[in-house]
């Protein structure tokens, strides 16, 4: 059995107290309805040692994580509340970090494709302070990769915007790998509930996922059969889910993201690890809308380092790097997803995240966070209409 994870740079950012500032630059055509109103730089160098911030949902507030602490920092770059980590002896896998929908809680599980440990869903509750596992790990987190029985892996927890928090279970009895089984908590004070199982693969042929109310996409790679590997889609109310991507001649799938509506997904294929930058095609970034047969290419004219949706929907941010014109590098905005955008903040930048494992967040209070590579430190982008 090979357990396969492909992960991306992971870019560290420490942050400091900075101060709102006159947009830098809203150079090129704007005829679309964003710009840029404020920035605010955080002003603090970053690294890339499986760091990353991540902004929630309100706007209001940025999680840190590192590989020993969760912290939670208010728009002005005041700590809020700290968590540790290695107190409670937990291996992060930073990729899995997310903000729930109320911008109240943040969820995570541990890095059991990088480093073979067992793996919980833990729970920070960011007005209490209090740091939990929604289910109880075993004493000992080691695994040992000959064993006939391994304990739940409980991994990859994903908020639905109705509120329902979903993740992947991996188990293994007799020597036999059980199927991959989707479970979800409506109520996180009590136990979760099994939806099914999304295959029989094995262990680690699906290492992505994503959640919209009664719709689950997720990822199937190997070790699964050729003709199986691809982007799957499982609308709850039907028996099986559906290959919307079969990627056995394409590039493999490392994350999936739901539009605000549910109707399109942001995915990332493997291509992100290899910075191919010559043209836009090679971007490991695309859309694939309901009903079509292949992903689009965000921007056709440009390389795509990054992307994420307006709250609504109606919008697609994202960075433009690298390629043949680095005069174009910036931030983008397309009012007409998978239609080339407008330039409305010029300069070199990054996700402040695990790239590609998190899409960029485009806060409800019309907010983003992203980084600059200049400086290296985490940059607060204000939009508004024009």
């Amino acid at each position: 059995m090979r357990i396969v994870r492909l992960l991306g740079l992971l870019v560290m950012l420490v942050w400091s107290v900075g101060g709102f500032v006159a947009a830098q630059d809203e150079s090129g055509p704007q005829d679309n309805s964003w710009a840029v109103r404020a920035t605010l730089d955080t002003s603090l160098p970053g690294g890339v040692r499986g760091t990353v911030s991540l902004l929630s949902p309100d706007g209001q507030h940025i999680a840190q994580m590192t590989p020993i602490s969760l912290c939670v920092y208010n728009r002005n770059i005041v700590e809020e509340t700290c968590f540790s980590l290695d107190s409670q002896d937990i291996s992060p896998d930073a990729g899995s970090l997310r903000w729930s929908p109320d911008s109240r809680y943040l969820t995570f599980s541990e890095n059991f494709f990088t480093m073979f440990v067992h793996s919980t869903i833990w729970l920070a509750d960011t007005e209490t302070g209090e740091l939990r596992a929604l289910i109880e790990p075993p004493a000992d987190h080691r695994i040992s990769f000959t064993a006939d029985d391994w304990p739940a892996i409980d991994l990859l927890p994903q908020w639905s915007p109705d509120g329902s928090l979903y993740f992947l279970r991996f188990s293994r009895s007799d020597g036999v790998d059980e199927p991959t089984t989707l479970y979800r908590f409506d109520d996180i004070s009590e136990p979760p509930v099994e939806v099914g199982a999304l295959h029989d693969h094995g262990i680690g042929s699906t290492y992505a996922l994503a959640a919209h109310n009664e719709q689950i996409a997720f990822n199937v790679h190997i070790p699964a059969p050729p003709e199986q590997q691809g982007a799957w889609l499982w609308a709850l109310n039907e028996d099986e889910p559906v290959n919307l991507h079969p990627t056995e001649n394409a590039e493999p799938i490392v994350s999936i993201d739901f539009s605000p509506d549910g109707t399109q997904l942001l995915l990332t294929d493997y291509r992100l690890n290899f910075r191919a930058v010559e043209a836009p095609p090679s971007s490991a970034f695309s859309l694939l809308v309901a009903g079509d047969d292949e992903p689009q290419t965000i921007d056709t004219e440009r390389y795509v380092l990054s992307a994420g949706w307006s709250p609504d929907g109606s919008a697609l941010a994202y960075i433009v790097f690298g390629g043949v014109d680095a005069d174009s590098n910036g931030l983008y905005i397309t009012s007409e997803p998978g239609t080339p955008g407008q330039l409305v903040l010029a300069g070199d930048f990054y996700a402040p995240t695990a790239p590609g494992l998190q899409p960029l967040v485009w806060a409800n209070d019309n907010t983003l966070l992203i980084g600059q590579r200049e400086t290296f430190t985490a940059l607060i982008v204000e939009l508004g209409r024009k």
